[in-house]
């Protein structure tokens, strides 16, 4: 019987495998699909980098051409107002730079960092069953050829993002009321970048009734780039849509002139991806020996980048209570693994409330006014940066400041374009 089966070989998956290889551990990683493969998701916080280093992965990310980030540019999609975030203003060292990745490249870093870390991991096997068994598990797959094989195991990660395997299984995804969303992207190579150190950070172009990301992948020492572009919406404007996927980002995109402009150059490098109704919890996601892990457990809006560092630190913090649980008593208990859970779920509180406050114009109005209070801001910034232990003093201010907004209007609107309304729609997106 294996100490522990991990579904995905994700970040988390490849996180938590390499913890557990580590520590001498037997781990199977079964990954549904071959690496390299395009995934979304390549805007990093800083916090990233200390988990990185503590499981022996950042010296191995060294040699390659990934953006180096150093905060994050908020814009108005019509160029008209502009705010640059910079980490080093506002953190201490340890949270002033990071890099962005290509998914492709970094998960098949990663996936390679934990075989070599002692984790067995099969690719193209796509789990089919998972029995809860007195003790342990058995999880069974299927391989490329068709064959079907099982595995028994005294703990389960599902980190399977996401696709939350375990979690539809048992019922528990529901979604988070009010965030249906929809996401539209695809990766660029050439994207004009802001210049300088400024050239890895994120962008963030906000309409009123959409915002764009831009992401700096890669910069080649020659100057080619790579980059993820998106756009969010409401899931009405998609419903409405009858055309395919591609032209509606790309109408979307020549909307606004600060994306068009940063596009004129580049070329497409994918197809046009879409994800849809991405925001939902899981609860409680754990249990005798399992647990639902990072993405799997839970997912919000991608406007703060988190999802990425939250499912490596759940990864990481879970896989350590199963060494520690193993080694005392050869079993994991619902206890041993309701701790990294419920950091997970205090973390996405915290930034619902961010995510929500995003979506309204008080956000705009105090987020990007010229009146600052030092301490408040950077109270924010350490939550985007991904440095989240709950609710504090500057943090509650900043709420206060923002209703506060809402209720008086104590500082300018900041106006935002519209960049939906030239689109030819089906009635129902209109109303």
């Amino acid at each position: 019987m294996r100490d522990c089966v991990i579904i995905g070989g994700g970040p988390a998956g490849s996180a938590a495998a390499t913890v557990l290889g580590r520590a001498g551990r037997s781990v199977l990683v079964l990954e549904a699909a071959r690496f390299p493969r395009f995934h979304v998701g390549e805007s990093i916080v800083p916090a990233t980098t200390g988990l990185w280093k503590s499981i022996g992965l950042w010296e191995k990310l060294q040699s390659t051409a990934f953006a180096r980030k150093g905060g994050a540019d908020f814009l108005i999609a019509d160029g008209s107002k502009e705010e640059k975030f910079w980490f080093a203003r506002y953190l201490d060292e340890r949270f002033h730079r990071v890099l962005q990745v290509d998914r492709s490249q970094f998960d098949t870093i990663a996936l390679e960092h934990a075989r070599a870390s002692g984790a067995e991991v099969l690719e193209g096997c796509r789990v089919t069953d998972v029995a809860f068994l007195e003790p342990g598990f058995e999880v069974a797959w299927k391989d490329e050829a068709g064959a079907v094989r099982s595995e028994r195991a005294k703990s389960l990660l599902d980190c399977s993002g996401m696709k939350c395997l375990l979690g539809k299984k048992l019922g528990l995804r529901k979604a988070i009321p009010g965030m249906t969303k929809v996401a539209i992207f695809a990766h660029y190579e050439n994207v004009v970048l802001p210049e300088a150190d400024r050239a890895g950070n994120t962008e963030i172009v906000a309409a009123e009734d959409a915002w764009f990301w831009l992401i700096p992948m890669t910069i080649e020492p020659g100057g080619r780039n790579t980059c993820s572009v998106g756009v969010v919406i409401d899931r009405a404007i998609r419903d409405g849509w009858r055309g395919e996927p591609l032209d509606l980002m790309e109408q979307l995109f020549d909307a606004s002139s600060v994306v068009r402009e940063r596009l004129a150059p580049a070329r497409r490098l994918t197809p046009a991806h879409v994800e849809a109704d991405f925001s939902y919890r899981c609860d409680p996601g754990f249990g005798t020996g399992w647990s639902l892990i990072g993405d799997a457990a839970a997912f919000l809006d991608p406007i703060f980048s988190t999802g990425f560092f939250l499912s490596q630190r759940h990864a990481v913090e879970a896989a350590e209570s199963i060494v520690r649980a193993l080694s005392k008593r050869d079993r994991v208990t619902a206890a041993d693994l309701a701790r990294p859970a419920k950091n997970l779920f205090q973390s996405v509180g915290t930034y619902t409330r961010f995510v929500r406050a995003f979506y309204t114009q008080a956000w705009y109005d105090i987020f990007l006014s010229d009146a600052k209070s030092p301490r408040v801001r950077k109270a924010v910034v350490r939550v985007l940066a991904g440095d989240v232990s709950g609710m504090n003093f500057y943090l509650w201010t900043f709420f206060a400041i923002l209703w506060a907004q809402k209720k008086w209007g104590i500082q300018p609107v900041v106006k935002r374009p519209r960049v939906t309304d030239a689109l030819e729609l089906h009635s129902p997106a209109r109303s």
